[in-house]
């Protein structure tokens, strides 16, 4: 899993299908996780349910020096260069 910022976690989520069924939040902190398969493609850890929902409408107002929550996406993590293995973000 890889640690990101919000415009590439909303990208990667939308990309991937995985934002149809948004759950019903009301209480933090806790962990949001985005399936497919069983396999987790994606999470949160929510400490801010108000910035995940403002971050939804105004995506370009994301500030990571003050981002409360922490954005998490499944990538290819290793590939192989020259016969070493290389960790790559690719979503």
């Amino acid at each position: 899993m890889y640690l990101v910022d919000f415009p590439i976690f909303q990208e990667f989520v939308s990309k991937n299908g995985l934002d149809k069924n948004q759950p019903i939040i009301e209480a933090t902190p806790f962990i949001l996780e985005y399936k497919r398969d069983g396999v987790m493609m994606a999470k949160i850890e929510m400490s801010s349910i108000e910035e995940f929902k403002f971050l939804q409408k105004y995506p370009a107002t994301y500030n990571p020096q003050k981002s409360k929550n922490k954005y998490w996406i499944r990538g290819n993590e290793w590939i192989v260069i020259n016969g070493q293995q290389i960790q790559e973000l690719n979503y």
